[in-house]
């Protein structure tokens, strides 16, 4: 026979099965927009998915500062991130426009998200989209 005794099993977090969303467009809220301490050129992406069968699970990915890198594929994924998180054309498009944590923490925003695929070497991802392309994407 064994026991053991204990003063904190009241405050101890329940265990959860991790859910994981199938690829697919999702409306969420960021919970993290974080430099990535290793790789300081990244930012890391944490959204909840906040409508439908999914809510509650999270997705992740990080994407690389457009200052960091000068090609049109990147600058579009941050102004599509922009848009995606309710910030105005007229408002990203000023000269020297300064993107930072705040244009993204506890934002709404739409995105399709892709898993990872098993056994692959592909990583999960996350594409914003403006509002009206995301409804016309999702409803297709």
């Amino acid at each position: 026979m064994w026991s053991f005794t204990t003063q904190n099993i009241g405050k101890a977090n329940d265990i959860r099965i991790k859910r994981t969303a199938p690829r697919g467009y999702y409306k969420g809220k960021i919970y993290k927009a974080e430099q990535v301490l290793s790789h300081p050129d990244l930012i890391k992406f944490g959204i909840r998915i906040i409508e439908g069968e999914y809510t509650g699970v999270f997705v992740n990915d990080v994407l690389k500062m457009a200052s960091a890198v000068h090609n049109e594929g990147n600058i579009a994924f941050w102004r599509s991130a922009l848009l995606s998180c309710g910030h105005s054309e007229e408002t990203i498009s000023q000269p020297n426009f300064e993107i930072t944590q705040e244009h993204f923490f506890e934002k709404e925003c739409f995105v399709h998200w892709s898993p990872k695929a098993n056994g692959g070497d592909q990583h999960d991802s996350i594409k914003f989209l403006r509002p009206e392309i995301w409804i016309e994407e999702s409803s297709i």
